[in-house]
């Protein structure tokens, strides 16, 4: 009997730690996310849109978009007003998942009500199956209702100084640092250090997820997308019985196998050795006819 008292009180200081703890803990969620929407310097890039969007006057936005890097680099909120009459507001991230775009939407509708929201669909064929997909919806809702979560490296602002000072207009981003180059056929003109340096970057980088991408291709073949993929593609596509396909930048040749198992003749480049590997091994598991090769498509 004096055991089960003895475990009843420990339990019992269990439970009180693990009260006060809680209450601690959302306090300082609390305190941080009033500080992160005061000010976004602290916030990520990637993040910044979920706090900005906070601050915008009650019910003033006429439009919302989401999804990826093309939503928040292809729409601009000022023309719309400048050009319609229409406010809007991008809560577009780099490779937003479906469900941070559920998320992000789901924040904005606490202050806007919105007549339109616009969708870039990528988000919608970024999603992952079975463990992968169920750690990525974890993480997304600990992500929106932990703020400590978002804010994580909030303590490098007070420590080291470090600010994200990026700015964006109503979640539109400029590239001002992209220039044209106007000077011949080629955007490449000559191979210079700095681009070797940038194309190395990329070959090691698409090394290393080769077999993490394949996999995710592998299992978007074996699900819906895959026909709504062929679908979409073929709809814009010449009608032809047997079309000549050139696929630039394959990867694990997900499309590329996709069309030649349409009946297409299909020639597939990858600048990755690594992934044009994958994309053989996988072609041949479909039984799919492609002339994989490594080669750089500006040199075609």
């Amino acid at each position: 009997m004096q055991d089960f008292k003895n475990i009843g009180k420990r339990a019992g200081k269990v439970a009180l730690f693990l009260a006060i703890l809680f209450v601690i803990f959302e306090l300082m969620a609390e305190r941080m996310e009033i500080a992160l929407i005061k000010n976004d310097n602290l916030v990520q890039s990637r993040n910044k849109s979920l706090f900005r969007i906070q601050r915008e006057p009650q019910d003033s936005i006429d439009v919302i978009v989401l999804g990826d890097s093309l939503s928040y680099a292809s729409i601009s909120p000022m023309e719309l007003w400048e050009e319609h009459g229409i406010t809007g507001y991008v809560c577009g991230q780099s490779g937003q998942k479906i469900q941070e775009t559920y998320h992000m939407l789901e924040t904005a509708f606490e202050t806007q009500s919105p007549k339109l929201v616009i969708l870039e669909t990528n988000t919608l064929f970024r999603g992952r199956t079975g463990l992968e997909g169920i750690k990525e919806t974890i993480e997304a809702w600990g992500n929106y209702y932990i703020p400590i979560f978002r804010g994580h490296d909030i303590w490098k602002s007070f420590l080291i100084d470090k600010k994200y000072p990026e700015e964006s207009y109503k979640g539109f981003s400029f590239r001002c640092d992209v220039q044209p180059y106007k000077k011949g056929r080629c955007t490449m003109k000559e191979n210079t250090a700095e681009q070797i340096t940038i194309l190395e970057d990329l070959t090691d980088y698409w090394t290393d997820r080769a077999h993490s991408y394949s996999a995710q291709n592998l299992a978007e073949m074996n699900d819906w997308r895959r026909d709504a993929w062929r679908e979409l593609i073929l709809e814009h596509a010449p009608k032809k019985e047997c079309l000549r396909i050139l696929d630039v930048g394959t990867g694990p040749g997900f499309f590329a196998i996709n069309l030649a198992l349409a009946g297409h003749k299909v020639t597939a480049i990858d600048v990755t050795e690594h992934m044009i590997w994958h994309a053989k091994r996988n072609a041949k598991s479909y039984g799919a006819e492609v002339d994989f090769q490594v080669q750089r498509g500006e040199f075609l």
